[in-house]
């Protein structure tokens, strides 16, 4: 996503012509064509680095303890975005431990 946003602000910048964005675009083609895919177990591992992104610290009402909640739209998005599936991320951790 970071490469996207990267992508988006020089194609956004008015000091560049149009023939300089298309040699921008053709640039990063060439780049996507030859990166390798990821692995599933890869895919897991980024979403577990980034797993913090979607979590929220609430205040559990009962026992007036703090807790972690989940935004489970969010992670599961998320976890789309990289081809897995919540459930499935959700299986490779509690196998991993």
């Amino acid at each position: 996503m970071l490469l996207a946003e990267l992508i988006n602000d020089e194609l956004l910048r008015e000091d560049i012509t149009f023939n300089q964005k298309l040699q921008i675009i053709k640039r990063v083609m060439k780049l996507v064509e030859i990166q390798e895919p990821l692995t599933k177990e890869e895919r897991f591992e980024i979403v577990w680095e980034y797993k913090n992104l979607f979590s929220i610290w609430t205040i559990n009402l009962d026992t007036g303890k703090s807790e972690i909640t989940w935004k489970k739209d969010e992670l599961e998005r998320y976890c789309n975005m990289y081809g897995v599936t919540l459930k499935e991320f959700i299986n490779w951790k509690l196998e991993d431990n």
